[in-house]
C-alpha cells in the first residue's frame, strides 16, 4: 500500500483530503510539525518514510506572508528540496502561477521551479473555496445582517476543495506535470458572493459592489492538462460548519 502524507490537514483543501485518504499520516498544522522549520522537516522524513507527499500547507493570507517572507519561502519553497529527497511523488498545491509581486505568489511560483525538477511530480495551480476563509467569512456578517463588499473587478473561476479533492484521489497516480483546475465559469468576487448568499437563504442586498486594486485576474487558465468542474455544482455541495 502506498504511503501518503498530506501537509495542511486542518485547512479547507486538507480537511477534505483526509476523508479521501483515511489511510494518510496527516500533520494537522503546527502543533504536529513546524514545516517552517527545515530542519524539524528533514529529521521528521527521515525518520519515516513515504512515496507520496501531498503538500496542501501554505500561507494563504497575503499580510502574513508579507511580515513572514522567511517563513514563508521556506513553506512554499524551501521544503520542496526536502519533500523531492524523502518521496517518490510530490503534489504541490500552487497559487494561479501569474507573476504577481505578493510573497506569497512569488515563493509559490519559486517552489513549482523546484517541483518541476523531478518529473513525477505535480503541480496544481488552482484558486480554491471551501468552508472557510471568503466564505466564512461572509456567511457569518450576512447572519449577523452586516453589510459587505464585493469586487466586482477581480475575476477568479474557483474550484470548491470538495471537487479538487476528489480528482486527486481519483487520479493520484497518473497525475504529473503542470496541471491548471478552474471552474467553468469566469465569475468576479461580487456576483460569487451573491450565490453563496443564495446558497444559504441569506439577504443578498446586503452585499454592495466595489471596486479594488492590485490583482484583478486570479483566473486559472483552461489550456492543455486542465480540469474544469461546474461552478454551481461546488457551491451545491458546500455545507458551511457552523
Amino acid at each position: 500500500m502506498s504511503r501518503i502524507l498530506i501537509t495542511g490537514g486542518n485547512g479547507m483543501l486538507g480537511s477534505e483530503l483526509k476523508k479521501h485518504f483515511d489511510q494518510a499520516t496527516i500533520l494537522n498544522g503546527k502543533n504536529d510539525l513546524d514545516l517552517t522549520n527545515l530542519t524539524l522537516v528533514e529529521n521528521y522524513l527521515h525518520k519515516n518514510s513515504f512515496d507520496t507527499i501531498i503538500h496542501a500547507a501554505a500561507y494563504t493570507n497575503l499580510k502574513l506572508n508579507d511580515i513572514n517572507p522567511s517563513k514563508a519561502l521556506n513553506l512554499h519553497c524551501n521544503i520542496v528540496d526536502i519533500f523531492n529527497e524523502y518521496s517518490k511523488k510530490l503534489i504541490y498545491i500552487s497559487a494561479q502561477g501569474k507573476n504577481f509581486k505578493s510573497v506569497y505568489h512569488q515563493t509559490k511560483l519559486q517552489g513549482e521551479l523546484k517541483v518541476g525538477k523531478k518529473e513525477n511530480n505535480v503541480i496544481i495551480r488552482t484558486n480554491i473555496y471551501g468552508n472557510g476563509g471568503l466564505i466564512k467569512w461572509a456567511v457569518n456578517e450576512l447572519n449577523n445582517g452586516k453589510k459587505i463588499n464585493g469586487y466586482t473587478n477581480c475575476i477568479f473561476n474557483p474550484v470548491s476543495v470538495r471537487q479538487l479533492s476528489h480528482l486527486i484521489y481519483k487520479n493520484i497516480d497518473n497525475l504529473n506535470g503542470l496541471i491548471n483546475v478552474g471552474s467553468n465559469i469566469k465569475i468576479s468576487k461580487f456576483d460569487f458572493l451573491k450565490l453563496i448568499a443564495k446558497k444559504y437563504n441569506l439577504n443578498s442586498e446586503l452585499i454592495f459592489p466595489k471596486l479594488t486594486k492590485g490583482n484583478l485576474d486570479l483566473t486559472i487558465p483552461l489550456v492543455t492538462k486542465s480540469y474544469s468542474f461546474e461552478l454551481q455544482e461546488g457551491i451545491d455541495s458546500l455545507k458551511l460548519n457552523k
